[in-house]
């Protein structure tokens, strides 16, 4: 099995931090926050690579995207 292989599969079992929650009790820990959906299109190799980028770094594929438009942007950061 190859490296990319073997990240992917990591990237897509349970995360070792939700201590066996379901999503419904995960989520309802989070604060509530007005927000708004952005869907993006991506191509599968793209989001393959992206789910592995974040298994690496120990985050989500959203705060992952996020991390990154706001370094690119600092100006959309909140103070």
């Amino acid at each position: 099995m190859s490296k990319n292989t073997d990240k992917l599969g990591a990237a897509m079992g349970r995360s070792a931090r939700s201590s066996g929650k379901g999503f419904a009790s995960s989520f309802a820990e989070k604060p509530v926050v007005e927000t708004v959906r952005l869907a993006i299109d991506l191509d599968k190799d793209f989001h393959r690579r992206l789910k592995i980028a974040a298994a690496e770094h120990g985050i989500s594929q959203r705060d992952l995207v996020l991390n990154a438009i706001k370094k690119a942007y600092p100006e959309l950061r909140e103070d």
